[in-house]
């Protein structure tokens, strides 16, 4: 015979469970910085030319080249990334770009 004690701690470890496997979940597909850049020359055609430890990353769009400057917040379940980037030659902002990555994949916030 199960008592009401033992079912509700049962029914309580189920739940803990289950809470565990889905924040799991989010942090196993917090999108890498990889996927960014797929995601960026996908939705904007900037690709990715080459980084440099000294001068950062390159980019290049429309044969510009451009290079980024912004902030990432990387938490445990998602990434919020706030970029912009600038046209090399002429140092004029281009682009400003604010995303949040979840479960794998870049979503764009206003």
């Amino acid at each position: 015979m199960v008592n009401g004690s033992n079912r509700k701690h049962s029914t309580l470890k189920r739940w803990l469970l289950t809470l565990s496997m889905i924040m799991l979940v989010f942090v196993l597909l917090n999108p890498a910085e990889g996927r960014y850049y797929g995601w960026l020359e996908r939705e904007y055609g900037i690709t990715l030319e080459e980084y440099d430890y000294m001068d950062g990353r390159t980019f290049v769009k429309d044969g510009k080249q451009m290079y980024e400057t912004g902030h990432i917040r990387n938490a445990l379940f998602f990434t919020i990334k706030d970029m912009e980037y600038y046209d090399m030659d002429y140092n004029e902002l281009v682009y400003e770009i604010s995303t949040v990555g979840i479960l794998g994949t870049f979503f764009e916030r206003n």
